[in-house]
Order: C-alpha cells, then structure tokens, then sequence
C-alpha cells in the first residue's frame, strides 16, 4: 500500500494585478481564482494541507511542493486513475 495519498484539490486563491493605475470598476470585477492542483498528501493538517506533484518510485524524495491553507479548499478527492484528473481520457 502507498504512503502517500495522490489527490486533487479544488481551492480558491489569490488573483493580483501590479498596475500603475486601474479603473475602479475593474477593481469590481477582481475576485479569487478557483484552482485544481493534483499531488501526494505529505502533511494533512488541522490549519493547510501540503502536497507534492513529483514523488520518487522508492517514496523517499519528493518534489514540487505546495502547502494549501484548509481555509481555501473547497474540495478534496481520491484519484485512483490519471485520466480523474482530466476532463478528457488520456
């Protein structure tokens, strides 16, 4: 059995525009980002979870690392076969 769960998580981020000067109706129209990233769960903690997208066969090096406050999550689930992670089969 693996150490590791591989999941794909659905959570809202931060979107950002470093403009100089922007129309405040286009202020309006700014809101967080939805965001699916697929990875091994390494910590599932009480406050964010943290998930690796590159793990090693031998699961002893990992990579690519993305820590996710649970406030931001807004689902999380089991992938049992790549093509989950697709809305087109591969």
């Amino acid at each position: 059995m693996d150490e590791y769960r591989l999941v794909k998580v659905v959570w809202k981020d931060i979107q950002g525009l470093d403009e100089t000067w922007v129309d405040m109706e286009e202020m309006s129209e700014f809101e967080p980002v939805s965001v699916e990233t697929v990875g091994w769960i390494v910590v599932d903690g009480e406050e964010y979870i943290t998930l690796l997208s590159s793990l090693s066969t031998d699961q002893t090096f990992g990579g690519s690392i993305t820590s996710i406050p649970k406030g931001c999550v807004e689902s999380i689930e089991l992938v049992t076969q790549a093509s989950e992670c697709f809305d087109e089969k591969i």
